[in-house]
């Protein structure tokens, strides 16, 4: 057995899930799937109760995984209703305890046996082009994918995983800007190994297409704004979607470089997630955000936007920032760390604020008579004005006073 086969082998030993472990997870799946089927028939509603994601492929992780449950109601007698509200109406007859999330569909999330679902209502499809909603398309990526799934495909998407989640590119997310649990199956069924995927990302161009389906692409036929991702990944069962639309040109140099050094020197570290080091810290401005509880990528985008919002604040009052990031183990009880590379540590109490032109005799007098000090100069009024904050401290701490950002995490706290 040579490093790469040991390696591999010791990762999956630790990660993947023994017979005894999916049979009982998979028992608790069928009582809960039960009680929602028994809810359709007290509610009079014609609906197929569909197990999906990682547990219905096998592809969970130990201790590392929540349940994806599709709601597959009948289209012609649904497809003009509001399915949200259907579904929530059968949740109600139930013990799980949920609640709703708002999207583009609401879907809903909750704890059952201490076990975590989301259920998603979607109507019942064979063909793309009935799809009303991109989750639609969901149960046939699932039926997809099994339909060519072996024990081998299975350990390797396994390892995928648990390689990109280490390298913090796994998941679609506005804040990851990553490779999707739906892109690395079509990535493993193409290339059939985790090696050989590795082997052919070291080599990928920007852009790069990868067609799992046996038709000739013309990117021509897709739609342009989704074609600005890394690469370009046709979706098996849309053939005119490119899957790995969300994925960023950062994550995909990223996983080039971390592919090309495992394959160099195969180690366990590469599938260990390991957050943020205090030393990569040191000199910069740090918030700590302990998150919301609920569904993982609704509570990290939030956070993610608070990042972004900072930093336009930020240069907005006059600082440089000359870098950002934030890290996060996506787990509800480990605390988020934002951070920020600011050139000036401060800045002067007054600064110039440019007036119109001259020539512009009525606004220039009107400038002139709002501010005390005034001047002249290259044919424009200015006056010097009084900043409202002079170090970037002073003005995070207000930001994280205001309600609308107090309402994204549970606390935040600035660190220095």
């Amino acid at each position: 057995m040579d490093t790469y086969d040991a390696i591999t082998a010791a990762v999956l030993k630790k990660h993947k899930v023994t017979a005894k472990e999916h049979t009982a997870i998979l028992k608790k799946i069928d009582a809960f799937i039960h009680e929602l089927n028994a809810g359709l028939v007290k509610e009079n509603i014609e609906a197929y109760v569909m197990l999906g994601g990682s547990a219905a492929k096998g592809t969970f992780l130990k201790h590392d995984f929540d349940c994806d449950v599709f709601v597959r109601f009948l289209y012609d007698k649904y497809h003009n209703k509001n399915l949200s509200e259907l579904l929530e109406k059968v949740l109600k007859k139930t013990t799980l305890n949920y609640e709703r999330v708002h999207g583009s569909r609401d879907y809903f999330i909750g704890t059952w046996k201490n076990l975590q679902y989301e259920i998603i209502p979607v109507l019942f499809i064979t063909h793309s082009h009935q799809a009303k909603n991109i989750t639609d398309m969901s149960p046939l990526h699932v039926e997809w994918l099994n339909s060519h799934m072996t024990d081998q495909l299975r350990d390797n998407i396994l390892l995928t995983k648990l390689f990109f989640k280490a390298q913090k590119v796994y998941g679609a997310e506005s804040y990851m800007n990553g490779f999707s649990g739906h892109v690395v199956d079509i990535l493993l069924s193409y290339y059939g190994t985790f090696r050989s995927l590795l082997e052919n990302i070291v080599k990928w161009q920007e852009k790069e297409v990868i067609n799992v389906t046996p038709n000739l692409v013309n990117l021509a036929n897709l739609n342009p704004d989704k074609l600005q991702s890394a690469i370009i990944v046709i979706d098996p069962v849309q053939h005119g979607r490119n899957a790995a639309a969300a994925v960023g040109f950062e994550p995909f140099y990223l996983i080039k470089n971390k592919a090309e050094e495992f394959l160099e020197k195969p180690s366990l570290i590469y599938f260990e997630r390991k957050p943020i080091a205090a030393k990569e810290l040191k000199g910069k401005i740090v918030v700590t955000a302990k998150p919301l509880h609920g569904k993982l990528d609704t509570i990290g985008t939030k956070i993610y936007k608070v990042l972004e919002f900072i930093a336009e604040e930020l240069q907005r009052n006059d600082f440089t920032v000359e870098d950002k990031g934030w890290d996060w183990v996506e787990d509800p009880e480990k605390d988020a760390v934002l951070w920020f590379a600011v050139k000036e540590k401060k800045l002067p109490l007054h600064k110039e604020h440019m007036g119109p032109p001259l020539k512009m005799h009525d606004d220039a007098l009107a400038f002139e008579n709002k501010h005390k000090k005034t001047f002249f100069k290259n044919e424009r009024v200015y006056a010097i004005i009084k900043r409202n904050y002079t170090t970037p401290q002073q003005l995070i701490i207000e930001i994280l006073k205001d309600k609308r950002i107090k309402e994204k995490a549970r606390k935040w706290t600035l660190k220095n």
